[in-house]
């Protein structure tokens, strides 16, 4: 019998498969984090409790990660240019 090869990607989609007993299952890997602060969280919230389908379709894109840490680093800039005109 033919030994069968521990790992092997799909040529059309380039997904990598592992062999497990007599099956081969897909490697995957959770997303990476984003890193943001306070209002990065907030938008997160908000785009997931009221805005579905933005945010199913920043998911399924893999474009929510940056989306957020922009949308995070936006919302500190003008935080941070508020308090230097309170000042």
């Amino acid at each position: 019998m033919k030994e069968l090869e521990k790992y092997i990607t799909d040529e059309k989609t380039g997904l990598k498969y592992e062999l497990v007993g007599d099956y081969y299952f897909p490697c995957l890997e959770a997303p990476e984090a984003p890193k943001v602060g306070r209002f990065g969280m907030m938008y997160h919230d908000y785009l997931r409790n009221h805005k579905r389908v933005a945010y199913s379709g920043l998911v399924l894109s893999g474009k929510l990660k940056e989306h957020i840490e922009d949308i995070d680093r936006q919302a500190q800039d003008l935080f941070s240019l508020f308090v230097e005109q309170m000042k």
